[in-house]
């Protein structure tokens, strides 16, 4: 079935930013992550939570959007620079 996803690698902070104002501020932040870009295990989503909210269990209320959206990007910009293979299309 067809996911609502947005490919994770070319995702921009617009993007980012118009997915977190469209989601329950009550959901887990590490939900937010892995219900909105492809590819993103929940290890690695919780990984990025905690380095925003120094928490793994924060709710998108309780983390700052923009903050959020750049060690988003940030993590994203070092996958491409490496050329991550487990976020490339066979």
């Amino acid at each position: 079935p067809k996911q609502d996803k947005l490919e994770t690698l070319e995702v921009t902070s617009e993007q980012f930013l118009n997915k977190f104002d469209s989601s329950p501020l009550e959901m887990k932040c590490e939900k937010f992550i892995t219900s909105s870009f492809l590819g993103i295990a929940p290890s690695t989503a919780r990984q990025l939570t905690y380095s925003v909210t120094k928490s793994y269990d924060s709710q998108l209320f309780e983390a700052e959007k923009q903050t959020l959206s750049a060690t988003f990007l940030d993590f994203t910009a070092k996958m491409r620079e490496m050329n991550c293979i487990c976020f490339l299309r066979i």
